[in-house]
């Protein structure tokens, strides 16, 4: 994988006026550290935009009643995976809305929880990235306890030398490539070229998401068909 500041020396290589990509031109046009900054802006407009590639189980303390916050670095709730128990395994709880593939199977856990409490469903406060709610309300009795959710926590105090992911390296090349070009906007060329970067950098995640919603269909398509070979 390459770091930023590797990037940024391939980026200035593709937006330089070198046909030879001879090293004395590199950076004549734009500096290392403006195109690494460009580098860290699109990691951060990636993270915006495709929250679910920087998503990761975290463990929020569960505090008495209904409302409940998200720790720092979660900057968005996908999914409360449950409450775990002694043997650390965890029991699915539905969401408010529709789940109609988790409706298909048995919560084979939520037998070994504490009888004391557990989370029939949540939601997600819709004016909020850091609040969610449970149902029914944390009894003081029950406390300490502690949930599993899916949070979006994109990478903070990005240096030079962190090493992008694969799937990211297109993106953030485009967006790179965008921001250089867009800041010369006196040039009809370059606020073209911008546009065009900008162009592809939106097509590729859109693509990436049009063939993770074909795998994820064949992948439930699969699970239902299995469902119902079992029961037949």
């Amino acid at each position: 994988m390459e770091t930023l500041s590797e990037l940024a020396l391939e980026v200035s290589r593709l937006i330089n006026d070198s046909d030879d990509c001879n090293s004395e031109y590199n950076f004549t046009r734009w500096s290392r550290n403006e195109l690494i900054h460009y580098a860290k802006d699109a990691i951060t407009m990636i993270a915006m935009l495709y929250p679910k590639k920087f998503s990761k189980p975290s463990t929020v303390p569960l505090v008495k009643g209904t409302v409940q916050t998200l720790p720092d670095g979660c900057v968005l709730m996908t999914k409360l995976l449950g409450i775990a128990d002694e043997s650390g395994a965890i029991s699915s709880v539905t969401p408010s809305g529709d789940d109609r593939l988790g409706a298909l199977f048995t919560n084979e856990c939520s037998k070994s929880l504490s009888s004391l409490y557990n989370i029939e469903s949540y939601s997600i406060e819709e004016t909020s990235d850091t609040i969610f709610y449970v149902k029914p309300p944390v009894p003081a009795s029950a406390l300490p306890l502690d949930v599993t959710v899916i949070c979006s926590s994109p990478p903070v105090n990005i240096g030079n030398d962190y090493e992008v992911p694969a799937w990211m390296h297109n993106l953030i090349i485009e967006w790179m490539q965008y921001r250089a070009y867009s800041s010369e906007d006196e040039s009809t060329y370059s606020s073209e070229t911008a546009k065009m970067h900008l162009e592809h950098f939106y097509s590729i995640i859109a693509n990436y998401k049009q063939a993770e919603i074909m795998m994820m269909g064949a992948s439930r398509r699969g699970a239902v068909n299995a469902v119902a070979q079992s029961q037949s």
